[in-house]
């Protein structure tokens, strides 16, 4: 959710009930891809896809969640990243990375 966004919705709640948003009340959830993250970054797997077959290879060869994953390095085009995962190094197209959500550890 971009901040634009979050500040219209801010301005009509305050519009709709005549009262300020208490900021305890305001929590923003941004997901986050394997795709998205920069070089050398750790995170977790938190959630994949199921039944969608290029997934599945992935999971076989142990992208799974919970699994503490790192980009590597990227191809000078972006595609495919290499991927470390559990002492190997993975190949994954910029696509199916951008499927698996994370959470930065």
């Amino acid at each position: 959710m971009s901040g634009v966004r979050v500040s219209h919705w801010i301005e009509s709640f305050t519009r709709q009930f005549g009262v300020g948003v208490p900021l305890s009340l305001i929590r923003i959830v941004v997901k986050q891809y394997l795709s998205d993250l920069a070089d050398g970054v750790p995170a977790r797997i938190k959630d994949m896809p199921t039944g969608q077959p290029n997934l599945v290879r992935l999971r076989e060869m142990g992208l799974l969640p919970g699994t503490r994953v790192h980009i590597v390095r990227r191809n000078v085009l972006g595609d495919p990243l290499e991927v470390a995962v559990r002492g190997s190094f993975l190949s994954v197209r910029k696509s199916d990375a951008s499927q698996i959500e994370v959470e930065l550890t």
